[in-house]
Parts: C-alpha cells; sequence; structure tokens
C-alpha cells in the first residue's frame, strides 16, 4: 500500500472516551485506526494476530493528547489483505504469523514512556522553545482595533476608519517579549509609511491567533492617520469587501501569511522529527554519530575545477555518513559543490535517489537550473529530474513536470517489448489506465 510505504508512525494513545488505549498508523496521506481483527462472522474472537481498519483520518483526532506514544515501523513488514483473505492465512498458515502480531508493537510502545534521553528531551525542547519564540514575535504583529466607521464611497470601495484598543491576551504577550503596547508598536509601523507594500498592506482578521479565516481575510489597503481633539489616533483604509461581524477585530500586516505558511511548515516538521529519534541524536550529536565509509570521491573534470577546500569537502561528504554540514557566505561556490556532488552520486550508482531541498523555492530552482545544465539531463543520461518546487502560489508547473515524465516513461512502457509479451491482461489495462487517465491516477 503507497500510503503506508514510507517508514509510517505507530501511534498508542488513549481514544476519544478515555477508557481505553486506541492504536494508530500515521501513513503519507491519512492516519488509520487500527483495532482486534475477529476471526469469523459469528465468533466472538477477536484477535491482535490481524489488525482491522474501518476508519481513516485525514488529519491526527482531536482527541490525540500529548502522552501519545510512537513507533516508527519498517514498510516491508506490513502487509495489507481483505478480510477474507486474513481469515484464510489466520486458518491456513497460522505458524506464519508468529513474531508478527500486533500485540508486540503495542508491547513495545508500552515498554518505555520516555522515547528520548535526557539530551535528546532536551534538544527537542530547545528546538520547540525557539519556534514557540518566533511563534509569539510574529503573533505580537497582530494589533487589535475598534472599527469606528465603515462606508462605501464613490469608487465602489469601503472605507474603514480604525483605532487601536485594549487586548488582555495582546498587552500580556507584548510585556512577555518586552515590546512596547501593541497601540505603540502600531503608530510606529504606520507612521513610518513610505509606500513600502509592508505597511500598505493589511489583513482585517477576527483573532490573535496564528490560523487562516474560515471566510478568508479581508484585504485592507493603508491611507492616512490623523489625531481626533483628545489626541486619539484613528487609521483610514480601503478595502473592495465589506466588513463581516466578528466579536473583536485586528489587523495584521498582509506579509504576516508568508510568515504564518513557514512558521506552520516548521510546527509539522518539528512533529516529523519527533518520531525518527536516530535522527535526532545524528542532529543533536553529530560527532558521536558520525562514522567513515569506504566511498571515493571520483577525480574527473568536475572535481578538479573546485578549489582545494571544496575537494576536501566533497570527499568528507561522501566518506562521512549520516550527516555533514558546509557552511558559507553566498557566492563561494556551495552550489557548484552539491551539482558536483549529484553527479558523483549517480556515476556510482544510477539507480540512487536525490533530494535536494531549501528554505525558499527560489534556492531550489536555481538548483535545479543548474543541475540541468550538467550532463545528468542529456539526452545520454537515464536520470530522471522531477521539479517538485513552485515558483509562486499560484503554479502548478511542478505538478505538471512529476506528471509529464511519468506519462513519458508509461508510453515508453506501453510501446516495449517486455508490455507486448505481457500475459496479464489487468496488469496491461492498469498501466494504459494510468496512461491516458487523469493525472491524479499517475
Amino acid at each position: 500500500m503507497q500510503d503506508l510505504s514510507d517508514s509510517p508512525v505507530a501511534i498508542l494513545s488513549q481514544n476519544h472516551s478515555g477508557n481505553e488505549e486506541q492504536l494508530l498508523i500515521q501513513g503519507k496521506e491519512l492516519i488509520y485506526r487500527l483495532d482486534r481483527f475477529q476471526l469469523g462472522h459469528d465468533e466472538p474472537v477477536f484477535t491482535w494476530d490481524f489488525a482491522f481498519c474501518q476508519k481513516a483520518y485525514i488529519s491526527l483526532p482531536g482527541w490525540l493528547n500529548g502522552s501519545s506514544k510512537t513507533l516508527e515501523l519498517n514498510s516491508s513488514n506490513i502487509e495489507v489483505h481483505s478480510v477474507a483473505e486474513a481469515r484464510q492465512l489466520y486458518r491456513s498458515t497460522p505458524n506464519d504469523l508468529q513474531g508478527r502480531s500486533w500485540e508486540e508493537v503495542i508491547n513495545r510502545l508500552d515498554e518505555d514512556d520516555s522515547t528520548f534521553t535526557p539530551a535528546q528531551l532536551a534538544f527537542m525542547e530547545g528546538l520547540a522553545a525557539c519556534h514557540l519564540t518566533e511563534v509569539s514575535y510574529a503573533r505580537a504583529e497582530i494589533y487589535p482595533v475598534d472599527i469606528l466607521e465603515s462606508s462605501l464611497i464613490d469608487s465602489g470601495e469601503w472605507r474603514i476608519t480604525v483605532t487601536s484598543c485594549k487586548n488582555e491576551d495582546s498587552e500580556a504577550l507584548s510585556k512577555s517579549l518586552v515590546l512596547d503596547a501593541p497601540a505603540v508598536r502600531l503608530e510606529k509601523v504606520l507612521s513610518r509609511n513610505d509606500g513600502d507594500i509592508e505597511t500598505l498592506n493589511w489583513s482585517l482578521v477576527s483573532s490573535s491567533l496564528l490560523a487562516k479565516e474560515d471566510n478568508g481575510e479581508v484585504i485592507l489597503t493603508y491611507q492616512d492617520c490623523s489625531a481626533d481633539e483628545d489626541g486619539q489616533l484613528t487609521y483610514v483604509f480601503t478595502s473592495t469587501q465589506a466588513i463581516p461581524y466578528y466579536k473583536q477585530y485586528f489587523i495584521a500586516p498582509n506579509s504576516l501569511q508568508a510568515s504564518f505558511r513557514q512558521l506552520s511548515r516548521r510546527a509539522r516538521a518539528l512533529d516529523t522529527l519527533g518520531t525518527h529519534v536516530e535522527l535526532i541524536e545524528s542532529i543533536s550529536n553529530p560527532q558521536k554519530s558520525a562514522y567513515k565509509t569506504q566511498d571515493s570521491v571520483i577525480e574527473d573534470s568536475s572535481f578538479k575545477m573546485l578549489d582545494g577546500s571544496k575537494q576536501d569537502a566533497l570527499q568528507n561528504i561522501l566518506k562521512i555518513m549520516p550527516l555533514f554540514l558546509v557552511q558559507g557566505p553566498p557566492g563561494v561556490g556551495k552550489t557548484h559543490l552539491v551539482t558536483t556532488l549529484v553527479k558523483q552520486i549517480f556515476e556510482k550508482e544510477p539507480d540512487s535517489r536525490v533530494l535536494l531541498s531549501a528554505q525558499s523555492h527560489a534556492t531550489v530552482q536555481h538548483l535545479y537550473h543548474e543541475i540541468e545544465k550538467t550532463e545528468l539531463s542529456s539526452s545520454k543520461s537515464d536520470t530522471l529530474i522531477i521539479r517538485c518546487s513552485k515558483q509562486d502560489n499560484d503554479d502548478d508547473s511542478a505538478l505538471s513536470d512529476a506528471d509529464a515524465k511519468a506519462k513519458d516513461f508509461l508510453e515508453k512502457l506501453i510501446s516495449s517489448k517486455l508490455f507486448e509479451n505481457s500475459t496479464s491482461h489487468r496488469l496491461k489495462t492498469r498501466i494504459l489506465e494510468m496512461s491516458q487517465g487523469h493525472r491524479s491516477n499517475r
């Protein structure tokens, strides 16, 4: 099953009623709820020799709590059968099921509540603390306001006048971060307006939390500020949308949406890291985890184009596992080092798989284009290079790139002798459906 093909994670937690433990498996797309398997239609006998799934979630259910225990599973040990197949296997080959019970997974999850060593726990807590600090600073850029006026003007836009107001949570957050009060900071941001898009474009939201609005944010364009007779500052915005009713109003720089997406990705990365103890050990204690291999460098023309320090770095990257870090300022040749490394990997092992990632789409695009310039993308090369990153939020060419190359491979397979000589009508039909159907089939 494709969804469970990449190190799925077993989760043991109290169920929604809180009266017993529930086993789940988290795959790449879905979370599967597992229960004991009933051996027969009329037999009230249940076993963990098989796990029965009758429900799946598209996201982690809300009743999971922080005390849930997790365990990474080996994908090759998981088989998927129909109910009838499972019952037949249990009757015909019960000995083959020994040592493969889900009860052993549950026992391993129950063995030790402390998944991490003290050092690993301190490392994860440090990452979490850094992340929460960044979340707090981002939240501090969401300012509470009162709507004084909202009126439709001749241009068909809405003119909205707001003023800062007190909000207990926002004030407490500012104090804890040793920042000025929200009203003071909002005045500083808007009074320095010099046409910068960051100060011009704002979002009107209903909460100081970094979360998407159910009906989408109302986009505001800053126009002017003024003070009344009592010295209270008011700010004028325009919008193409009418103001919805909220119990409380907040405004945030529209640029904060990018920070929200980045912080959301980081939170997901931290959640995933928490299930990979070996990776945590490699990052938190790289010297202890490192070991040398017998791999050597191919001293080809691209290697000789590197200066001495990068040649040494390339040799160490190939020889030291599982992690090696190279640091350097922009413009010193790190990209060329990466492209040379990728070439070396595929020259030694043509069936290798390499994932290149970066903090920004632009960096990934740059790497992609640099590798495309190498002989790896030539017509003589069998290397498959797929662009998975987007140019922007509306760009779906990354999906198109993967789909076009998948379709090309399928068409080559269909025109091959292997396909022609196959006696499996079912398999050939499936391949044709993949080639001719919607890209979701591929």
